[in-house]
């Protein structure tokens, strides 16, 4: 009897098995994919000042245009139009102020009383002191201006900075645009989900499931970009996420994607 109850027993097992739940066997995974894009900048701008001697304002103002032209000049040998360069806000004349040192007067000599006399009150007028020099004297005004010029190339950027540079001009770090961006976030945001698909495909083929269905996408459960994120862990304090090339614009993009596996 015992024999015939076990040898039941063991035939079930299989449809025991066969009937578990789909849940049971399922595995559910998140992942974070990334999505970087780096293309050319469609414009480029940087702005450049001067400074110039101390003189007459007059002829400040004559080498302060001349000045101006010269830049235009170095602007149009690298192939960009005159309405490349925007003079700045930058005001162009810039001068020093004295400022005197004011010494307040004396107080007046406290009043003194006669023994066992009632007290006298005096007064005495105050002496007016010399007014103290001024501590910094005036300086004349000084020469000064910027512009700020577009270009659409980094060989005209690297062009005007040495052209620039001879004419004692300095010329500072450049801002890169691109048209279009939210059509290449989109794109970024694109790839970050293929990404996390090729993970998951990995995890399956190691598992050995065969079904993968996705079930949620999560575009703000990260406040920065992994690979920043990671940046920020495993490098020293301090250290800056690394610049993009010139005349690129890099985008960066990260979803949390789930997904369900299944045999």
């Amino acid at each position: 009897m015992r024999i015939r109850m076990l040898r039941a027993a063991l035939l079930a097992l299989p449809f025991t098995a066969f009937a578990l739940p789909a849940a049971a066997q399922e595995v559910r995974l998140k992942i974070v994919g990334d999505g970087v894009i780096d293309r050319p900048a469609s414009v480029i701008t940087a702005t450049a000042t001067f400074w110039g001697e101390n003189g007459d304002p007059k002829a400040m103002e004559t080498a302060r245009e001349e000045k101006y032209r010269e830049i235009v000049r170095i602007v149009a040998k690298a192939g960009l139009p005159a309405s490349a360069v925007v003079r700045g806000d930058w005001p162009p004349l810039m001068a020093s102020v004295a400022v005197p040192v004011v010494v307040p007067p004396a107080p007046p000599a406290p009043p003194r009383s006669a023994p066992l006399a009632p007290p006298v009150i005096t007064t005495t007028p105050r002496v007016p002191l010399p007014p103290a020099p001024p501590r910094y004297s005036p300086l004349p005004p000084r020469l000064g201006g910027s512009v700020i010029i577009t270009f659409t190339s980094p060989a005209q950027l690297a062009e005007v900075r040495a052209g620039l540079q001879q004419i004692n001009v300095g010329l500072g770090s450049e801002q890169s645009q691109i048209d279009d961006e939210p059509g290449l976030r989109r794109e970024a945001k694109t790839r970050a989900l293929a990404a996390a698909r090729a993970d998951a495909d990995a995890y399956a083929r190691s598992l050995g499931y065969k079904t993968i269905k996705l079930v949620a996408i999560d575009e703000a459960g990260q406040l920065l970009p992994p690979s920043v994120q990671r940046l920020f862990e495993n490098a020293p304090f301090g250290r800056a996420k690394p610049a993009p090339k010139p005349g690129l614009v890099h985008i960066e993009e990260s979803v949390i994607v789930e997904f369900v596996l299944t045999p």
